[in-house]
């Protein structure tokens, strides 16, 4: 083991063979920096673990060999110290030895020493031990490496270079320094739970001697190492040049080549031997040539040569580029002959197989060069083999079949015989032989190629090849083809599956000859004939689905649909028509909706109101979508409906009316706004309703005005209010007078006889009594006017006295 040690310089020590190399360490003193080795102006590069100013080297020393906090006791090898201005001491747990670390020239140079610890100043520490018994002398409160100090620099009791190691008592700080070890009193070491045994590491305990060399020590000051043949050195690291120093044994015709401990002696071109003797080579050059070989499958080949050359030449076996590898079915036998200075070399191939096919050579090699023989054929004959069927449609009932033979089996293949198939539980058909009358090279057949025919279309067919050479039959090599589609029959079994009132879902079956469907079209139109000419419509599939969903109908009409295949052949013919009628629907709106009041007045000559007639017309919806069965009208007051009706009258028309009589709602009045509504319905649905249609009701009878009377002498007269009841316009009042004639009692004797009506604007009305029979009694009435005369108001008289004209 390489490191921990440092041996002075330009030491004499070099011998040749097994050499005792001795190293004398200088004799301990009772100073710290004896301990290590100096090496002036220069520093450990790039280890620095602790760095301590202002303290001397010695104090340095003692730091290192002591430990601190932060380089414990036992880990500090070497330490580099600064003489810059107060100094400082810089500890470091590497050396010269640890691996990646280097003592290099002081930069400044004179800035920086280096000092390597000895290795007799190591100590090995094991824990919770004690060496019983063999105390020389105990020192109380000092530090484990305070004791360590003590037992390296020596004291009274125990001097320097007697301390072999030392327990330390952790609980009383009791430093026990000892001239005995674990090594001189094995027995004596065991186990203490108070104490820690410190072992002094001598100068050999690391191994400080490489290369094998044995490393004999002196008590703690010295140590020697022996070294190997091949070495020296200090500590035997140095390698001894025997080529260089002559030292060898090496022919005259031989180059010597050292190595680390040793050297090797090879001959020079031209010369053979060990190296200590060498002789003229002879390069090798053959003598029989290897012959080629034609073996049946699974036969033996050998070929054999002859090479002559001294040394011996060693012989290798190639076929083609690639070396031969003994085993397996592979071996090769050499024979040597060393009078005639020969090799004779075989190769054997047992139970040759298709891939030995090829050519193989010997080449013999010796120091003094290479050569090689001639090539030699190995040919091995079989039945033919890889056989590759390509069959490609020709039309739809026929197909070409061509083939390749891979391996002829190297003879000629004089037949071929093609058979096929169309499926697994079919026999094959009898095979058609080929006789092939040339070759092509290797044994190739020319005409390898023949047409099936009278075939089905749109059928896979499998088709087996063999071919035969003189051996016999290859195995059965396949290929599959199919024939060219051929148009389709029609399809079968079209029916309706699902009808909508916008779409039809249709099936089929496929044609009975469908070979591969591409595809199908379906042909319809609104019509129950099946003819080109009716059915305009065509939508396609595409695949070999068998159903389909037609879109975007007219409902409730009749559609008549029939469906033809296509495959690359064509397409085939229509099926067989099918007829349905899509669903009803929904109606659409009514159209051109009128609304009107029937009378042009809803007052009668006698002032009472008549029955309000409110007339609707329409037009017929432009698309019933199913069986028309009536229309629904919904009648609007204040945007409320008040009635509803069906009416199912002259539904074929296209032009329709229906009367809405005030006797069926029971609520109509004069002078009001109504809104209508007209909506078709089918079986099923019931459309919309149309835009709403507005009507107003006539004027109708106003009521009764309320008169007074205010007669005056010569003057007969009457003033009203206006009616509370309008139900129109008043555009104004008629007032109406009747007289009755009296006798002498003032006692009517007749009849009231009219007198006449007067248009009156204002709410008054004056007449002389002139005007009138005398003696009579005149009966005046007043009826206000809308589109005619309402009720009357109360009647006032006036009396005529007057007698005689």
């Amino acid at each position: 083991m390489r490191g921990r040690h440092h041996f002075l310089p330009n030491h004499p020590c070099h011998l040749w063979g097994l050499l005792l190399c001795v190293l004398i360490i200088p004799a301990e003193a009772d100073t710290s920096l004896s301990l290590f080795d100096f090496y002036d102006e220069k520093a450990l590069d790039g280890h620095n673990t602790e760095r301590i100013p202002g303290i001397t080297q010695e104090e340095c020393a003692t730091r290192c060999l002591v430990g601190t906090s932060n380089v414990p006791l036992g880990t500090c090898l070497s330490f580099d110290y600064d003489t810059n201005g107060n100094g400082a001491c810089i500890l470091s747990t590497a050396n010269m030895y640890t691996p990646g670390a280097t003592v290099a020239t002081s930069n400044p140079r004179s800035r920086f020493d280096y000092y390597h610890r000895k290795e007799g100043s190591m100590f090995e520490k094991h824990d919770n031990k004690a060496l019983s018994g063999y105390n020389n002398q105990a020192i109380g409160s000092l530090t484990a490496g305070e004791c360590a100090l003590r037992c390296l620099q020596g004291t009274s009791s125990v001097p320097a270079g007697t301390c072999r190691s030392f327990d330390y008592d952790r609980s009383r700080s009791l430093c026990v320094l000892s001239t005995d070890s674990m090594e001189t009193q094995p027995s004596a070491l065991g186990t203490n739970n108070n104490n820690d045994y410190y072992h002094r590491k001598d100068p050999c305990y690391d191994g400080p001697c490489q290369n094998s060399g044995i490393c004999t020590h002196i008590g703690y000051i010295s140590f020697s190492c022996a070294c190997t043949g091949g070495w020296t050195g200090d500590t035997c690291e140095t390698d001894v040049n025997e080529c260089s120093t002559g030292a060898h044994n090496c022919d005259q015709h031989a180059t010597c080549t050292n190595s680390p401990g040793s050297f090797s002696c090879t001959c020079n071109p031209g010369y053979h031997g060990s190296g200590t003797m060498c002789e003229v080579s002879v390069p090798p050059a053959v003598t029989q040539q290897p012959q080629d070989q034609t073996r049946t499958l699974d036969q033996s080949a050998a070929f054999t040569c002859v090479i002559r050359g001294d040394p011996a030449p060693s012989i290798t076996w190639y076929k083609g580029g690639t070396e031969v590898t003994p085993g397996g079915r592979f071996s090769i036998g050499e024979m040597s002959d060393e009078v005639q200075n020969t090799v004779t070399s075989t190769l054997t191939i047992s139970g040759v197989k298709r891939e030995d096919n090829g050519q193989y050579t010997c080449r013999g090699t010796n120091s003094a060069g290479t050569d090689s023989s001639e090539t030699a054929s190995l040919t091995v004959q079989e039945r033919p083999d890889d056989i590759s069927v390509q069959v490609t449609p020709l039309t739809s009932t026929a197909l070409h079949v061509s083939w390749t033979v891979g391996v002829t089996g190297n003879l000629h293949v004089d037949q071929s015989g093609v058979s096929y198939r169309r499926s697994l539980d079919e026999p094959w058909s009898e095979a058609v032989i080929i006789t092939h009358q040339s070759s092509g090279a290797g044994g190739e057949p020319t005409g390898s190629q023949y047409t099936l025919d009278s075939l089905s279309p749109s059928t896979q067919y499998t088709v087996k090849v063999r071919v035969r050479n003189s051996i016999g039959w290859s195995d059965p090599a396949l290929g599959a083809g199919t024939t060219l589609d051929a148009p389709p029959g029609p399809p079968l079994g079209l029916q309706q599956t699902a009808i909508t009132h916008e779409s039809v879902s249709i099936t089929w079956q496929p044609p009975s000859q469908a070979g591969v469907i591409t595809g199908y079209t379906i042909q319809y139109g609104p019509t129950a004939d099946c003819t080109e000419a009716q059915l305009t419509q065509t939508v396609n599939s595409s695949g070999s689905v068998t159903s389909y969903v037609v879109p975007n109908l007219t409902p409730y009409t009749v559609y008549t649909f029939r469906v033809r295949g296509h495959t690359s052949g064509g397409s085939g013919n229509y099926s067989n028509c099918v007829t349905t009628r899509t669903a009803e629907f929904y109606p659409t709106r009514p159209l051109s909706v009128q609304f009107a009041d029937v009378n042009s007045c809803n007052c009668d000559t006698s002032g009472q109101n008549k029955t309000i007639m409110l007339r609707v017309r329409w037009a017929r919806s432009q698309r019933v979508n199913g069986e028309l069965k009536g229309y629904t009208l919904k009648l609007y007051y204040d945007n409320q409906v008040i009635y509803v009706t069906n009416t199912s009258t002259a539904l074929q028309n296209n032009q329709l009316e229906y009367v809405i009589s005030g006797n069926d709602v029971g609520d109509l009045q004069p002078v009001q706004n109504y809104s209508i509504t007209v909506s078709a319905f089918n079986d099923v649905y019931r459309g919309a309703d149309s835009d709403p249609a507005q009507a107003r009701s006539s004027d109708g009878c106003p009521s009764a005005p309320s008169i007074t009377s205010h007669t005056q002498d010569g003057l007969c007269g009457i003033d009203w209010t206006a009616p509370s009841i309008s139900t129109g316009d008043i555009t104004g009042y008629l007032v109406t007078t009747t007289a009755t004639q009296l006798n002498s009692a003032s006692v009517s004797v007749g009849a009231a006889e009219s007198v006449g009506s007067t248009d009156v604007q204002n709410l008054t009305w004056t007449s002389s009594l002139d005007v009138f029979p005398p003696n009579s009694l005149i009966h005046v009435t007043v009826r206000a006017k809308t589109c005619a005369a309402g009720a009357s108001s109360e009647e006032r008289t006036c009396r005529v006295e007057r007698v005689g004209g």
